[in-house]
């Protein structure tokens, strides 16, 4: 998505944005390890990387689903519902 090419494949198809939050995602995460872009201080590196993603994805996407506090099944429900 960071590349300019790649949002230009997706323009005029369905592209779904599943938004989570600073606290879910650090949740998610852990303690990064693993993940290279998380190295330090992994909460203030997942804020970071939110600020700067977040608005590629929303100006992407053509629905975007909240996920945080939500199972899997959830979200796919709401996601089906959306698009039918």
């Amino acid at each position: 998505m960071l590349d300019p090419a790649t949002r230009a494949l997706l323009q005029g198809h369905t592209v779904v944005f599943l938004r989570v939050g600073l606290s879910e995602a650090v949740k998610r995460v852990g303690s990064g390890v693993g993940r290279p872009m998380l190295l330090g201080n992994v909460r203030s590196r997942i804020k970071a990387l939110l600020d700067e993603r977040t608005p590629i994805y929303e100006a992407a996407a053509t629905l975007a689903v909240d996920t945080d506090g939500r199972t899997p099944d959830e979200v796919a429900a709401e996601i089906q519902e959306q698009l039918a």
